[in-house]
């Protein structure tokens, strides 16, 4: 039995690296390839584009935590059934708002890397009209992140460019990019922004330094996902990094 067709559009966009040095260099004016991918606001862009083209008269719209730019999710709505969509968390399928509603106690989403008993999950609970609170959970049960979602009004998204008009980013720890694997598990790469350190493995597994060995191999694979070199690679986030803490005077 096939994927329906909105669980192929998401895996078809976290198949794209999510990453924030998409949208620092974007600020600065740099033209930014496809194959980088880039963070939600990025992976809620393309996602509309491809669920407008193939589920014709879909309703779409975008909700974030009360502030320009903060992270974004999308619900769509085919008069059947509210999905809602976290490509740049690594959801295994979209999470049912309908089926949320009528039971609350269906109230988790699977997140990759998919693990034999105890997956990643998004956790929703509703702790006041018109918001919808959203908790990332470690395989076991600790709270990770947690996002309040304002639903009052969707917010504007330019599917053209989605970083448009937004405030600089906030200041960040690491510079980073996620790779979804074959196997769904997850890779990272992450880049300090004090130390200029990098490290680079799979999430939940052993992360190596960039003075390690075996660290090249890795590194070589996140780069060949977003269709760069190693040096290729380096060079942008490197750029990402100086445009970074020059902002914030870091």
């Amino acid at each position: 039995m096939s994927e329906p067709v909105e669980e192929q559009v998401l895996r078809e966009v976290e198949w794209f690296p999510s990453t924030n040095i998409t949208r620092i260099l974007r600020h600065a004016g740099r033209s930014v390839p496809d194959a980088v991918g880039g963070g939600c606001l990025w992976m809620a862009a393309r996602l509309c584009r491809l669920l407008r083209q193939r589920r014709p008269g879909i309703r779409l719209s975008h909700h974030d935590l009360g502030e320009p730019g903060s992270h974004t999710t999308t619900i769509s709505d085919d008069g059947c059934e509210r999905l809602l969509y976290e490509p740049s968390l690594f959801q295994v399928r979209p999470f049912s708002l309908t089926r949320f509603d009528a039971d609350p106690g269906c109230c988790t989403s699977a997140t990759f890397p998919r693990l034999d008993t105890h997956p990643m999950q998004l956790r929703f609970s509703r702790p006041e009209p018109g918001c919808l609170r959203m908790e990332l959970l470690s395989p076991r049960g600790t709270l990770k992140r947690a996002y309040n979602y304002v639903f009052r009004a969707p917010v504007e998204l330019n599917e053209d460019d989605p970083y448009g008009g937004l405030p600089f980013i906030e200041p960040q720890d690491h510079l980073y990019v996620y790779t979804l694997n074959p196997d769904f598990t997850k890779s990272v790469l992450m880049l300090n922004v004090r130390t200029r350190r990098f490290n680079v493995g799979r999430v939940r597994d052993k992360l190596y330094v960039d003075s390690e060995p075996g660290f090249d191999s890795r590194f070589e694979k996140v780069a060949a996902r977003m269709h760069l070199t190693p040096q290729g690679l380096r060079d942008l986030m490197g750029a990402a990094l100086e445009i970074h803490n020059a902002h914030h005077k870091i």
